[in-house]
């Protein structure tokens, strides 16, 4: 695996709705099928969120699909934004990250990534009409498994608090139970603003706290615009059309100190 970057909170009905051991059979690709799933995986492993973002030419509109490569373009937006940027707003030449690899073997495209949660396998691809794709099963290293459509949620919340605004992302209930967050973070007039990769949780619609670890992290410089992302330790159940809560430790400032609590209400659909 390669270096993580991201990580957020996520959602869960009851774990064994749709995640399972995979050991069944995978669909048969035709060749056309195959040259899609083939570009929509090549986007993902060169790093580069334009390029991830023309990817979404080979996904169903709406479909679990194109959510997921949204997803994983604004994760390298982020990662880019804070490479760049020091706490003095000093914006140094972009390193991009490396690429990734992807292999298609026998209908199972193998992924790794320079995002560690979403590398994998993937299989059983379904298409539209048009011959989109549309939504796979996602296995892990350990053999749990889960098809996107159903895990993937749109994480619905807006608020603006001392010239910070939180808006809409989604929820990813992994495999393994876990959920992963990922929110459009704005400085739109406040000074320099951080948070630390620890520290933050998750209250699921149950009323239970789960730790989160955030990443990736940096100076949210004003009129910056990125991505919040997080990943719980263990797994919260969460229903659509419930809300639910992050709690997240944000500081004045990129040098630590006290930092102030922020709540942001996050609504499944």
């Amino acid at each position: 695996m390669k270096r993580s970057q991201v990580v957020f909170g996520i959602t869960t009905l009851l774990l064994a709705a749709n995640i399972n051991f995979a050991t069944a059979a995978t669909t048969t690709l035709t060749a056309k099928q195959t040259t899609t799933v083939k570009a929509y995986f090549a986007a993902i492993a060169t790093s580069v969120p334009a390029k991830i973002e023309a990817g979404k030419k080979n996904a169903a509109a709406s479909s679990a699909a194109e959510k997921y490569l949204d997803l994983i373009q604004k994760h390298f937006t982020a990662s880019e934004f804070f490479k760049i940027r020091d706490k003095f707003g000093n914006i140094s030449p972009l390193i991009q990250d490396p690429k990734g690899t992807y292999k298609l073997s026998k209908n199972v495209v193998t992924l790794n990534s320079y995002f560690d949660h979403v590398d994998g396998k993937y299989s059983n691809f379904t298409f539209n009409k048009s011959g989109k794709l549309v939504d796979f099963t996602f296995t892990t290293s350990d053999g749990k498994a889960a098809k996107m459509a159903g895990n993937l949620y749109a994480a619905t919340t807006d608020v603006t608090n001392d010239g910070i605004r939180i808006s809409s992302g989604y929820l990813w209930k992994k495999p393994n139970g876990t959920a992963f967050t990922q929110l459009k973070i704005t400085n739109v007039d406040a000074g320099n603003k951080s948070w630390s990769y620890a520290g933050t949780k998750y209250v699921a619609a149950d009323g239970v706290y789960h730790t989160v670890t955030t990443k990736p992290i940096g100076c949210l410089t004003t009129k910056g615009v990125s991505y919040l992302e997080g990943i719980t330790d263990t797994s919260p159940v969460v229903a659509v059309n419930t809300q639910s809560n992050l709690v997240l430790p944000l500081y004045s400032g990129c040098d630590g100190g006290d930092p102030n609590n922020r709540v942001i209400t996050i609504t499944l659909n």
